[in-house]
């Protein structure tokens, strides 16, 4: 008869029409579990409105796993929880990783602890994939690692991958001379390795944790951990305002610089609206990390 009836009796059929009343739905839920077990509330918006978008009545289950797979290091559980399998991880008030995780649904479902258990099942599988990808990452050296990269070319004309972890090493050092930043010599000896885990299998299964990956192998080998943090946030587009790390600043700027200089000797042009190649961000963030972390370099 008008919208009012149309949106109630889609409802009693199990639809909520409402984008946002579907996100609400989901955020009282994670609340609620969180008030129970006494989890921190941090929770990425962006993730709830995409799952919001793939349900039409939304329901929360909650299951655990094994705790023998917090071998697996913290970042890389949160990625697989969230960016494959769209589920959510916890955080006691530490911010320690909990073993609980969230999914969503499309309507309560019946049969509960086999839905529970199906998606525990996943889960194990794909913490198992981890594990063998990180053990397979662990049998090539940081040498070998260092000849594919001289295999793989950056842009045409402007050499290799191996080339660039050069140029990155050298403009590190130009950047911490000009603003009076001593660089230790065992972090210097291990600055061309700021690229090497883009040859990573981890890398190559979840590409966003490129840097994360480099930093947590190096952290491995008990390197320098200013340097392994730096390597670790090499990508970042800003920074965190208690993080103090000048090194991890440095390497950042020296990253983005030299990605957006080798676009353009590689002679490819600009075009359209968009940033396909992520230059413009790049620029932002050269702006934002000089301003905030008050870094007086000359970029000219």
């Amino acid at each position: 008869r008008n919208i009012e009836d149309y949106l109630r009796n889609l409802k009693k059929n199990f639809v909520i029409a409402d984008r946002n009343e579907r996100k609400k739905i989901i955020y009282k839920k994670l609340y609620s579990f969180c008030n129970k077990e006494k989890f921190k509330k941090n929770f990425d918006d962006k993730q709830i409105e995409k799952i919001a978008n793939t349900v039409e009545f939304p329901n929360i289950y909650f299951g655990k796993f094994d705790k023998s797979f917090f071998s697996i290091p913290g970042f890389l559980i949160k990625s697989i929880l969230t960016e494959k399998q769209d589920y959510f991880y916890f955080q006691n008030e530490k911010g320690e990783l909990s073993n609980y995780f969230g999914f969503v649904t499309n309507k309560k479902n019946t049969k509960m602890k086999l839905l529970i258990n199906g998606n525990e099942r996943v889960l194990r599988a794909r913490f198992s994939d981890a594990i063998f990808f990180l053990n397979e990452d662990k049998k090539k050296t940081f040498r070998q690692r260092l000849e594919i990269l001289n295999g793989i070319i950056f842009y045409e004309n402007v050499g290799t991958l191996y080339d660039r972890s050069l140029r990155i090493k050298a403009l590190t050092k130009i950047i911490s001379k000009e603003i009076n930043f001593k660089i230790l010599k065992n972090q210097e000896n291990f600055l061309e390795f700021s690229n090497i885990d883009l040859t990573t299998e981890v890398v190559k299964e979840f590409p966003s944790l490129q840097g994360k990956v480099g930093g947590y192998y190096l952290s491995l080998e008990g390197i320098d951990k200013k340097l392994c943090m730096a390597f670790s946030q090499q990508y970042s587009q800003n920074f965190d305002k208690n993080n103090n790390n000048k090194l991890s600043f440095i390497i950042s700027l020296a990253q983005k610089i030299d990605a957006i200089i080798g676009f353009f000797l590689s002679g490819k042009k600009l075009t359209g609206a968009g940033d396909p190649y992520g230059l413009r961000r790049s620029v932002l963030s050269i702006i934002k990390i000089s301003i905030e972390k008050k870094i007086d370099f000359n970029y000219l």
